[in-house]
């Protein structure tokens, strides 16, 4: 309680003083708009949202950066996971499975379970 006393008695003020250290070089403002870049396009990568955003201000900041001010947001980087491309028996077994089949009825179409391995957004 007397160190509280002492402060207000010599400060005539009980909050803290300014702290010591470096201002943050990116304001909260490009802060937001690194943020709504990457909202926008979802598939950037850190690289590439760097570059926007060096490109239309006249600040230039690292891609380090641009991954922390990212993880403060909560949106972490992720890797696409790379499928193999058909091999060319692939292709042709698939092709000739689908000849074989093309004049089927409903009643045969039945019988056969397809599935798909991957969901095709468009």
């Amino acid at each position: 309680m007397q160190k509280i006393y002492n402060k207000y008695f010599e400060s005539r003020s009980t909050s803290d003083c300014p702290r010591s250290g470096r201002l943050r070089s990116i304001s909260e403002r490009s802060r937001r708009s690194i943020k709504r870049i990457c909202l926008e396009e979802r598939m950037l990568s850190t690289i590439s949202i760097t570059r926007i955003y060096n490109e239309y201000t006249d600040r230039q900041i690292s891609i380090s950066s641009v991954q922390k001010i990212l993880k403060k947001y909560g949106l972490n980087s992720y890797m696409i996971k790379r499928r193999p491309h058909l091999t060319e028996k692939q292709r042709q077994r698939r092709m000739s499975w689908a000849k074989d089949r093309v004049a089927w009825d409903v009643v045969k179409w039945t019988g056969i379970i397809c599935s798909a391995e991957c969901i095709i957004q468009t």
